[in-house]
């Protein structure tokens, strides 16, 4: 969550030592707390219904997320393409691969019509 709330994002990027050891991180980190239930999805085991945030303003005021049932990237609600490319550029960088995002992505988009030797290719 404080990942999300600081950098707007929750990438591999921000679960590093560097992202989490920062001060506001850290502040941020320990006042999270999470609120669990037993509303368990029948059709998921081990799983609830759906999730929420809350959050609880200093002023007293309490906002709250829309009940979210399948996160984004699940099955039934698959990302967009932009939104796919994002993430598995990400996640490149996050383990310093030596091949272009977009060359990797376009070759694993066309998996079924090439060879594991034109996969791994760099360059």
């Amino acid at each position: 969550m404080a990942a999300a709330v600081i950098a707007r994002r929750a990438t591999l990027a921000e679960f590093t030592d560097g992202f989490v050891r920062r001060p506001d991180v850290q502040d941020l980190m320990h006042r999270v707390a999470i609120d669990t239930n037993e509303n368990y999805d029948p059709e998921t085991p081990g799983a609830a219904v759906f999730d929420q945030v809350r959050v609880d303003l200093v002023s007293g005021e309490t906002l709250e997320s829309e009940q979210v049932r399948w996160a984004r990237g699940h099955a039934f609600r698959p990302l967009e393409e932009a939104d796919l490319f994002e993430k598995f550029g990400t996640c490149l960088d996050a383990g310093h691969a030596r091949i272009a995002p977009d060359v990797l992505f376009g070759r694993l988009r066309n998996l079924e019509k090439i060879s594991a030797r034109e996969l791994t290719k760099v360059g």
